[in-house]
């Protein structure tokens, strides 16, 4: 019986230096994984404050206008909702990342199950960077990467400082533009 030139070796040692070498091999074309920045979480949180006024209003109404069992199931299911938000936008800093590869972007979040999304930078339509005003109090910009495909296919990186927003944005225009060129 013949032996399979792709079978393993039996040395479990030399079969983890030789996956170490393919995951490392791997490795070398993602460049280094970025954060966001910190002010981020405090932006999610001033986000949370206007969430939170809009629910007080809506509060105030029902007390004046509805039985106390809603208004207090309201309250209830509006406090739960708000720790969740606020306590979840640490994780989701905790878990975001982003990096810039060879041939893609890869962009990861979340804070239960983690979404990583890789983007090849051929498939890169045109790139905004978005600020609203708590974000310009903070310098802080989001990316946003639009891909060709359906609609609204985009990623979103945001919590960036601007002038490296922008910078990122100049970047990946040339690169557009130099694929452009050799097609």
């Amino acid at each position: 019986m013949e032996q399979n030139e792709t079978t393993l070796p039996d040395d479990g040692l030399q079969n983890t230096e030789a996956i170490y070498d393919q995951i490392q091999s791997v490795t070398d074309i993602v460049s280094e994984r970025y954060r966001l920045d910190s002010h981020i979480v405090t932006v999610w949180r001033l986000h949370l404050l206007l969430y939170f006024v809009a629910y007080a209003v809506i509060a105030i109404i029902l007390l004046f206008f509805t039985k106390p069992y809603i208004y207090i199931s309201f309250s209830i299911i509006f406090s739960v909702d708000l720790l969740f938000r606020f306590v979840r936008t640490q994780f989701v800093y905790d878990n975001s990342s982003f990096a810039f590869g060879k041939e893609d972007i890869r962009f990861r979040t979340g804070y239960i199950f983690l979404r990583e999304v890789l983007v090849p930078y051929p498939r890169i339509q045109h790139i905004d960077i978005h600020q609203g005003p708590i974000e310009r109090y903070f310098n802080l910009s989001s990316l946003i990467i639009h891909t060709a495909g359906q609609s609204g296919d985009s990623i979103k990186i945001p919590g960036l400082q601007t002038e490296y927003a922008e910078h990122l944005r100049t970047y990946l225009k040339s690169f557009i533009k130099s694929e452009e060129e050799d097609t």
